[in-house]
């Protein structure tokens, strides 16, 4: 499984250009088996939906996830989950710290 978390990159901020960090874990049988890191700074969903496929992204974790981007990504068979779905993962949301 490829689970991708969307990070706000504050490093970025100090030269003004909008970026998002994307870090992206490869797990099986519940352990991490490979880790990448990736900065996008194209956030049109379009361009993220076919990254996120060459990706081979299973799961995506974003701040905040309304219904209309639930359906967007589920038609592609990527599920959707919000910051608060971590509480219960406790290494993945070491990353958010």
């Amino acid at each position: 499984m490829r689970i991708a978390m969307f990070l706000k990159d504050e490093n970025m901020r100090t030269l003004n250009a909008e970026s998002m960090r994307v870090l992206i874990f490869s797990t099986k049988d519940d352990a991490v088996t490979g880790m990448e890191e990736h900065r996008l700074y194209n956030k049109n969903p379009n361009y993220l939906s076919v990254w996120l496929l060459n990706k081979r992204i299973d799961i995506i974790y974003i701040r905040e996830a309304d219904e209309n981007v639930v359906n967007f990504f589920r038609k592609m068979d990527i599920s959707v989950k919000s910051y608060e779905d971590l509480k219960d993962n406790q290494f993945l949301r070491s990353f958010l710290l």
